[in-house]
């Protein structure tokens, strides 16, 4: 292995090599391959009253429901007169400083591929009260800098989150959502799109040291598991020549050297047929 060194080659041409975006950073990116045999969406949700089961409209869909302790329908515990926080902000003000939590019916509403964080208005989050109901939704990503570009997961979602706000329906409880993806600042998933600045970076980071806490402290919990075919030709490598050395752009990702341009988001994995692991 050895260091790329550009600097001495700009006016000149080189031969890379170039492989697919792979999951290197533990914290940052999170990539779930499913297993071609899997063929039921699961929908895990706790919730405050019996819900039936969903009808998906391909009948994959399922809703898991249970009851929580206590009851949920006393007026005077959802609307006291001292207008108590939210369970999450009174036991870790900390994340909710360094999260946004959607509106669930702006969620319900997104279109494919869903807008990083920092690129929704600020009309689509909101304070929560104590009475409203914070839904923590666990999924997978399958890419490496956007969990769900092709939207396989946004229908499943949105029937899920519907059928709670169905139970809530004309109680005056807001509902909100934590998607890690419209929750925190993301990475850019299109070239056109900036990184993200030194102080959304270190929200992100702040964050992650409270992801737990805000599914402990969630009202209802929502996970997805969909299957999705992966693009044709993921995953392969492949050879490019007659690069000029002044248009390759990189980053360190983790172990990973990742191109920023002319190839986004695919990993450096040679140039000119000898291996590289560092930008000298």
């Amino acid at each position: 292995m050895s260091d790329v060194d550009l600097g001495s080659s700009k006016e000149g041409s080189v031969s890379v090599l170039v492989g697919p975006c792979e999951a290197v950073d533990k914290h940052d990116i999170a990539v779930q391959k499913q297993p071609s045999d899997k063929s039921m969406l699961v929908g895990t949700m706790q919730m405050p009253i019996d819900v039936p089961k969903l009808a998906h409209s391909d009948s994959t869909a399922s809703v898991i429901d249970y009851k929580l302790s206590g009851s949920s329908n006393s007026s005077e515990a959802l609307f006291s007169a001292q207008v108590p926080k939210h369970p999450l902000e009174e036991k870790a003000p900390r994340a909710v400083a360094s999260m946004r939590f959607i509106r669930v019916d702006v969620l319900t509403t997104l279109e494919a591929p869903i807008p990083r964080c920092q690129d929704l208005t600020d009309d689509c989050f909101g304070v929560m009260r104590a009475c409203d109901k914070l839904i923590a939704i666990s999924h997978g990503w399958r890419f490496q800098m956007h969990p769900d570009p092709y939207g396989v997961e946004i229908q499943p979602m949105t029937e899920l989150l519907q059928a709670l706000q169905d139970v809530y329906r004309d109680s005056g409880v807001e509902l909100y959502a934590f998607l890690d993806y419209t929750a925190i600042p993301q990475r850019p998933f299109r070239p056109d799109q900036a990184e993200r600045t030194e102080e959304e970076e270190d929200i992100f980071q702040e964050a992650l040291l409270h992801l737990d806490t805000v599914f402990l402290n969630a009202d209802h919990f929502v996970h997805l598991d969909v299957p999705g075919n992966l693009p044709q030709h993921e995953g392969e490598e492949y050879r490019q020549s007659s690069v000029q050395s002044s248009s390759l752009e990189l980053r360190a990702v983790g172990s990973s050297l990742q191109c920023v341009s002319p190839f986004p988001f695919d990993n450096l994995l040679a140039v000119n047929g000898e291996a590289v692991d560092s930008i000298a």
